[in-house]
């Protein structure tokens, strides 16, 4: 699994799925997920204690629980279109922004303070 910066994993990489995976892919990545991670496997042995083994297998029934479930998959897959597409359209306001500001210098931001000051006023 590749850890991902202070952000929660998205599930179909805790799983090593694509999003359009089947519910028998599911399956079988939950089952070899959990064998990775049982108490005498490997990587407990070599790769991580007890605690990091249990948030795996933790984090690996979540995932299953959620994407072996056709209804709660779906609402999870609307989830994180919905935080893409903010994240685009923020992306994109401030880009375009930043565009107006060094096309138009200052002017453009001269006008927006005085629109934002009327605004207020």
């Amino acid at each position: 699994m590749k850890a991902k910066n202070k952000k929660e994993m998205d599930l179909y990489e805790i799983m090593n799925v694509s999003r359009s995976a089947s519910q028998q892919d599911i399956e079988r990545a939950y089952e070899i997920a959990q064998s990775s991670y049982e108490k005498n496997s490997l990587a407990h042995y070599t790769l991580m204690d007890e605690d990091q083994r249990k948030n795996a297998l933790e984090k690996i029934e979540k995932a299953y629980r959620i994407l072996s479930d056709p209804e709660e998959r779906r609402k999870y897959d609307q989830n994180q279109t919905k935080k893409k597409s903010e994240v685009y359209h923020n992306a994109y306001f401030r880009s375009s922004t930043e565009k107006l500001f060094i096309e138009d210098g200052d002017k453009t931001l001269v006008r927006v303070i005085k629109n934002i000051k009327k605004k207020f006023s």
